[in-house]
């Protein structure tokens, strides 16, 4: 889905959200399925590190694209799966070889 944005000088996108709450994440490319976040380090050891980046999966992205003097928001498939009974687990032993006793 593209969403075009009508906002004059638009600066940054700073969160973007769906009816239902749920958020979406700015990537730079919709191939790309994690971003990098700052933990807050709570460790004795490194007092000097402030924060650590911790990979995130995000199933919600888009990416901002500008046309002249246009802003779009281009949305990847944003679904992720939260039933595990639609998942299809197979189970290689199953296929690749056969046990026998």
């Amino acid at each position: 889905m593209r969403l075009e944005i009508n906002i004059a000088n638009l600066a940054e996108i700073m969160v973007v959200e769906d009816d239902q709450g749920n958020e979406y994440f700015e990537v730079e490319n919709l191939s790309q399925d994690i971003i990098y976040r700052p933990i807050t380090n709570r460790t004795e050891k490194d007092k000097d590190v402030q924060a650590f980046l911790r990979p995130f999966s995000v199933p919600r992205r888009f990416v901002v694209e500008a046309e002249g003097n246009k802003t779009f928001l281009q949305f990847g498939q944003g679904q992720e799966i939260t039933d595990a009974s639609k998942e299809k687990i197979i189970d290689p032993t199953n296929i690749i070889t056969k046990f026998y006793r």
